[in-house]
């Protein structure tokens, strides 16, 4: 880790940190990056349980197999799952929530002090401005961190 300004590409070669002011700019900007990124994750859990939902109040016409002690409950296929707006949704959040995670990944190993503390910060930020909302404890989509 350091603590230079000078000399540090972020992301790309035209993100290029050469001054005190573009680095404390950049830190703002990736602190807000973070933050919304926290926020992305609870609006994504929080759509997954509102379709979850209805798919359970609309389900009339289940599986359910009882094996002795447990009882499975199965969904019928329904093509229309795969292509309905919720799922493209979804699918689209879900890539632009992949990218904003590894790009706050590659931030964060620029091994910039400073830059470090922006996403640890903003991350701590989200999760404390959002966190109170997530409708889920364990997120199995979690990327990064």
């Amino acid at each position: 880790f350091y603590v230079g300004h000078s000399g540090i590409i972020v992301l790309f070669y035209e993100w290029k940190i050469d001054s005190v002011a573009a680095l404390i700019g950049s830190c703002i900007g990736v602190f807000a990056i973070a933050v919304l990124y926290e926020g992305l994750k609870v609006w994504r859990e929080m759509l997954i349980v509102r379709a979850q939902d209805s798919k359970m109040a609309a389900s009339h016409n289940l599986k359910q197999l009882t094996n002795g002690k447990n009882t499975i409950t199965s969904f019928p296929f329904d093509r229309d799952q795969i292509c309905n707006c919720m799922h493209a949704l979804q699918s689209l959040l879900h890539i632009v929530q992949v990218l904003v995670s590894y790009g706050l990944m590659l931030v964060f190993m620029t091994f910039n002090v400073w830059l470090c503390l922006s996403v640890a910060l903003g991350a701590g930020a989200g999760y404390f401005a959002f966190g109170w909302r997530r409708p889920i404890t364990v997120d199995r989509n979690e990327h990064c961190h």
